[in-house]
């Protein structure tokens, strides 16, 4: 008789790990789920990941990691805005909390493999490949993985529509079908980061470009490059945030075309896997989730720096968050932060 692979799938209680969990089943792994505790996770949560197991009739066990979360997340998250970054915790959290204790968990129980929810593919390469939904697609959340992870992990639902995983999920009346969508930053309520960061606020001016002070803001951390929103202030014409200068705690802000850029420059770059030539190749990258790809030209300065270069100018990268680069056939490339 033949063993059953093992796989150990990380499940959140929602529908996509859920059904991520179904059809690992139904390709006929021996697959057992692992709920993280994260000191923020919902009580029914957590009750949800328990009962789409049970209705799956699979093993399942939680796992409290929440002290190492706050360490390596929740911290990065807040010291990164109170330096007057704009950081992305799920990459954080990805490279440093999920895959790292999903492993863990999988080498106690001597279980060859690992599997997540995530809208992304695996290519042979061993690389990131971007997912069949290209408006689901989580490749920029998880560029930091090394090829040591991606050898061991499956994503089910990388081939999938967000829609058909929902219809299965209906059709197979998983509790999880239920559920709605969880929010973008799990450790954050109704996405108000400021009321996490219990900052006192440091007043400040707002300049123009040219030094004119127009009006007062209420701490650099609640602002970010290219808002629009929220400033406070009545010009004519829209403004917009264009910069923060600490040293003077001042908020910088102009009209739009001045968050505009050419260029900028990223640190400490990953890369999953390298063209053969990466500095004259055009690549595509994306600095934001949610926007499509855009052409540029990387030029590695030294081993740590990358200077990036557009064909276009583009609208407010914004530092501290992620560069993320790809081939034109989705393969990633790699990434790093914008400084």
């Amino acid at each position: 008789m033949t063993m059953k692979k093992k796989v150990l799938i990380a499940m959140s209680g929602g529908v996509d790990s859920s059904i991520a969990a179904h059809l690992l089943k139904n390709n006929g792994y021996d697959v057992i789920g692992v709920t993280f505790m994260l000191g923020n996770n919902k009580e029914d949560a957590i009750q949800s990941a328990k009962d789409n197991a049970k209705f799956l009739g699979i093993e399942h066990f939680v796992v409290n990691i929440s002290s190492d979360f706050n360490d390596k997340v929740i911290n990065y998250f807040t010291s990164s805005y109170l330096q007057g970054l704009t950081p992305n915790p799920c990459i954080q959290c990805n490279k440093h909390i999920k895959f790292p204790y999903l492993l863990k968990e999988a080498d106690k129980l001597n279980i060859p493999f690992i599997a997540t929810g995530h809208y992304v593919n695996v290519s042979n390469l061993f690389t990131l490949q971007k997912a069949l939904d290209a408006k689901k697609d989580q490749s920029y959340f998880l560029y930091a993985l090394d090829e040591s992870t991606l050898k061991r992990v499956i994503f089910p639902i990388g081939g999938y529509l967000k829609k058909e995983i929902r219809s299965l999920a209906e059709t197979l009346e998983i509790p999880a079908s239920k559920r709605s969508e969880s929010q973008e930053i799990c450790f954050v309520e109704d996405n108000n980061y400021r009321q996490l960061l219990k900052q006192d606020v440091s007043y400040g001016p707002i300049k123009t470009l040219e030094g004119k002070i127009i009006g007062t803001h209420k701490g650099l951390f609640n602002y970010t490059i290219g808002q629009r929103k929220g400033l406070g202030i009545a010009t004519g014409s829209p403004i917009y945030v264009i910069g923060m200068d600490n040293q003077s705690n001042a908020l910088l802000v102009g009209p739009k075309d001045r968050a505009l850029v050419n260029e900028f420059t990223i640190k400490t770059p990953h890369i999953v896997y390298k063209p053969k030539i990466i500095d004259t190749n055009s690549v595509l990258v994306k600095f934001r989730s949610t926007m499509k790809e855009v052409p540029c030209h990387i030029f590695p300065l030294d081993d740590d720096t990358w200077r990036i270069v557009f064909e276009t100018p583009q609208w407010a990268p914004a530092k501290g968050q992620s560069a993320v680069f790809y081939e034109t056939n989705g393969l990633v490339i790699g990434g790093g932060i914008i400084y």
